[in-house]
Order: C-alpha cells, then sequence, then structure tokens
C-alpha cells in the first residue's frame, strides 16, 4: 500500500507544484506562447476581434497620453510589421521596448462589417521583457522582477 501512496504522490506532487507557481505569477494562459493573438490577424480583420479578450505582444512604435486626462496609448508593431493601438491607464512603456499586453479589442465603429478605429483597451500588461531568447525565457525574467 505504502509504494502505491508514494507512487501517486510522485505524479501530483510535482503537477501541484507547477500550477501554484504558475497561478502565483500570473494567468497560466499567459505562459503558452500560442495563446497570443497576432497583430496582423487583427489588422486583416478588426472587425471579428470585436469585444474579444487577447493577449498580443509586440514592440512599441509609439507613445502618446490624451490631454487633460489619465488616459495614454501607445502603438505596439508585430513581427510581421502590422500595428495595433492600444489604450491604458497604466503607465506608458518606452518607444522600443518589447511588450505583452492583455485586453479587449474595441473598434470605434463597425460600417458593413469593416472594423475602423481599431484598438486593445489594456487591462493589465502582462510582461515588459529586458532579454531572453525565447518566449519562456523572456517571461522568466519578468516573473523574477
Amino acid at each position: 500500500m505504502q509504494v502505491h501512496a508514494l507512487r501517486r504522490l510522485v505524479v501530483i506532487l510535482p503537477l501541484l507544484a507547477a500550477s501554484l507557481g504558475l497561478a502565483g505569477c500570473g494567468k497560466l494562459a499567459d505562459a503558452l506562447p500560442g495563446s497570443y493573438t497576432d497583430i496582423a490577424a487583427i489588422s486583416a480583420d478588426p472587425a471579428k476581434f470585436e469585444g474579444r479578450e487577447i493577449r498580443v505582444k509586440g514592440v512599441v512604435a509609439s507613445v502618446g497620453k490624451f490631454p487633460f486626462a489619465s488616459t495614454r496609448y501607445f502603438t505596439l508593431r508585430g513581427p510581421r510589421g502590422a500595428e495595433l493601438s492600444v489604450v491604458t491607464e497604466l503607465p506608458a512603456p518606452a518607444m522600443g521596448r518589447e511588450v505583452w499586453s492583455y485586453g479587449k479589442i474595441e473598434n470605434i465603429a463597425i460600417i458593413k462589417g469593416t472594423g475602423m478605429g481599431v484598438h486593445l483597451n489594456e487591462s493589465r500588461r502582462i510582461c515588459e521583457p529586458d532579454s531572453g531568447s525565447g518566449h519562456f525565457s523572456k517571461l522568466f525574467g519578468c516573473w523574477t522582477r
């Protein structure tokens, strides 16, 4: 009976430790490279993404602030060159900085199925990685700061 209980413990303990570790650092999906939406896909069909909560990552191409408001905005450029505006209440990231963000896609208007004024309303910043060559090394760098 002890051997069976020990085997079960050996299987369950690492899974429990991993899930608690990931839960403490943010949502589990943030750790999965495939859970990020390609900015080019959003640009190609903005109406399709209306109201969806998504994760995106890219490099900050421009930064600005709305006058007389605490709202800031920046533009993320994806790996294929497509750009997405991001509206946020968080501090604006620096130009040229890589940013991983989570929020809801909104369009100012949708006319005959075509989205206009598409932007991400950022609810949280997942990561602003400093270095690393792969997704997991960059994410680990954010979690250990």
